[in-house]
């Protein structure tokens, strides 16, 4: 009934999710892997191809580094997929996508949901999980691309776009901006995975924002009705950009128009300073 596709970089990571996959899944499935061992292919290129060759009517995209703890989660799945107003679930999410610059969570306890196991570089695990109102599903306006389900005509309908992201970047918050036009969206709280990295912002990363925002300008931003401070949710978004921006040494007039979009949103914050300041520890400490 599931379609499972990896988008495989490394063999070992493929052949212990494949083990635990049979072990957990708890209904027919079939395993599609396209490697890419040294990311010639971008994930939604790869995604996109194993998705036309998906026999079954319910598609799992997912990254090889993690392990599923809960037993039968596929039967889950195709639950939680049955209700056609749903077209897509994950386990890591947001309720907003601002128009400002931002990933697949914010950082923000009142707006991010997750049900997953991180684990640590140091072998160490711990559950992040964010469900504020002990909702069983929650409805979210991007979803993390560590697990995204969806049935195969949802996929059809909006396929990963490969053109504008040929990395391992923003093909997610792509992939639910398009769904969300549409359907619903959810995080659900009843399928446990382990996650075996941590990701983080890098350049490619950033490039790939800057087309999420230049892409979907005219939808965003888009919002769970009932969310206040959308100003301010804004600033905060881009308080981490910027500092991402810094970060990477990613110098150019976006960084400049970027902080004057901070600053025509609370010019009078504070934290407009400590941004400069940021900004010369950082010239310093790289010796630029």
């Amino acid at each position: 009934m599931i379609s499972i596709i990896i988008c495989s970089r490394n063999q070992s990571l493929l052949n212990d999710i494949q083990i635990n996959i049979s072990q957990t899944i708890g209904t027919n499935y079939e395993i599609i892997a396209q490697k890419s061992p040294n990311g010639e292919m971008g994930i939604a290129k790869a995604y996109n191809l194993s998705g036309a060759k998906a026999k079954y009517p319910y598609l799992v995209f997912v990254h090889e580094d993690v392990q599923f703890h809960s037993e039968n989660w596929g039967q889950k799945v195709i639950k939680h997929l049955e209700n056609e107003a749903t077209g897509l679930i994950g386990v890591v999410g947001t309720k907003i996508k601002t128009s400002a610059p931002s990933g697949a969570w914010l950082n923000n306890s009142l707006l991010d949901r997750f049900f997953m196991i991180q684990r640590n570089p140091s072998g160490d695990n711990y559950i992040k999980y964010a469900n504020p109102l002990n909702e069983e599903i929650s409805e979210v306006k991007i979803l993390d691309g560590l697990f995204l389900c969806c049935r195969k005509n949802v996929w059809k309908e909006n396929k990963f776009d490969e053109l504008n992201f040929n990395n391992f970047h923003g093909y997610d918050i792509d992939f639910s901006l398009q769904i969300q036009q549409l359907y619903k969206l959810y995080v659900v709280y009843d399928i446990e995975l382990e996650h075996f990295s941590n990701g983080g912002n890098s350049k490619a990363w950033i490039v790939a924002m800057i087309k999420i925002t230049k892409k979907w300008n005219n939808v965003l931003p888009t919002y769970i009705t009932g969310i206040d401070d959308i100003l301010s949710i804004e600033y905060n978004a881009i308080d981490y950009y910027i500092k991402a921006l810094i970060q990477n040494r990613y110098y150019s007039i976006h960084t400049i128009l970027i902080y004057v979009k901070m600053l025509y949103l609370d010019i009078f914050n504070l934290n407009n300073l400590k941004i400069i300041k940021y900004f010369l520890k950082n010239i310093h400490k790289n010796k630029i």
